[in-house]
């Protein structure tokens, strides 16, 4: 008859367990997959090992990975301790070696268990102890046949917060719909929207940012000073020459032709043709894309000026050839 402190790195999918006896001795150090027969056989195994003496249990989680764990122990009886992290982690370095390994952790977590044997530390209620093995072996989930507490309010917490999110997708998509709609009640909707990149939710953003009127701006200048594409000087002193992106601009805008500009950076043969030339000019891709978004800002203006829609190089060619 033995007394024996078992302690337990816990983590998602596996644990390791490493028991000690009244010495310190380690008399067992195992990983264990976190599923219920091997949990189980690892029970069996410590109960052997104490041949009807008493095993204290001390884990480092008191839920989320080790919660399982913790089921099988309180439905088995088990003395338990929780060593909370902060405490494992100013402990260890009171212990040989400076390296962290799950050994190294569970051996402290049952070292600390033994010295806190008297104490009044955290247990989970005591049964008479009792021994059950399983040695099938299956997908954790079909082997898994303890209730770990909870897990029935939050199955239910999960099939409402799952119908919920389905609702809002509904709502989100018909939403999109009067977006679309809307827009394309625009009389510059076909304009915009044969810019490469440029879909009907960007040209609403577009629409909904700019006020859907030119003139208001005067000039495409002055639209990619508002969009934050036109960079302003910030000189000091001597130093001269330094452009930077203004403070105050429109986000939104800002957000449209970037994200419009990379799409076509990849779809259309010109826009990439531009960016790759930036690219190879040693800028970023994020310069290069706030140059070919400037740039296509420019195209934007000019189509909705002169109320065209956007042609290709090839498109143009043929056309002048006619």
């Amino acid at each position: 008859m033995a007394e024996l402190w078992a302690g337990t790195d816990a983590g998602k999918a596996e644990h390791h367990c490493t028991v000690i006896d009244t010495n310190g001795n380690k008399v067992l150090s195992r990983r264990v997959p976190n599923n219920e027969p091997e949990l189980l056989e690892l029970l069996g195994n410590v109960l052997e090992l104490a041949d009807g003496g008493v095993v204290t249990w001390a884990v480092d989680l008191n839920s989320g990975g080790a919660a399982l764990l913790i089921a099988l122990l309180v439905g088995h009886g088990q003395k338990l301790l929780y060593i909370p992290g902060r405490t494992l982690h100013h402990a260890a370095a009171a212990y040989r070696g400076s390296g962290k390994t799950d050994a190294k952790d569970a051996f402290v977590i049952a070292d600390r268990s033994a010295a806190a044997r008297r104490g009044s530390g955290p247990r989970c209620p005591s049964h008479q102890q009792r021994h059950q093995r399983r040695r099938g072996r299956s997908h954790p989930a079909e082997a898994q046949h303890t209730t770990v507490p909870g897990e029935k309010t939050a199955a239910r917490m999960v099939h409402t917060l799952a119908r919920e999110v389905i609702r809002l997708g509904e709502e989100i998509d018909q939403l999109n719909t009067l977006i679309e709609g809307r827009f394309r009640e625009h009389a510059d909707a076909e304009v915009i929207t044969s810019m490469p990149g440029i879909g009907d939710m960007l040209g609403a953003e577009f629409i909904a940012a700019t006020g859907g009127d030119m003139a208001a701006f005067g000039s495409p200048d002055r639209l990619a000073g508002v969009a934050g594409l036109a960079p302003v000087p910030r000189d000091s002193g001597k130093v001269s020459g330094n452009l930077k992106r203004p403070r105050r601009y429109s986000r939104r805008l800002l957000r449209m032709f970037y994200l419009s500009a990379q799409v076509a950076a990849v779809h259309c043969p010109e826009s990439r043709r531009f960016y790759q030339r930036k690219r190879a000019e040693g800028k970023s891709h994020k310069q290069a894309v706030l140059a070919l978004a400037r740039r296509r800002l420019n195209v934007l203006w000019a189509l909705i000026r002169d109320h065209r829609t956007f042609k290709a190089a090839t498109d143009r060619q043929a056309t002048a050839a006619a």
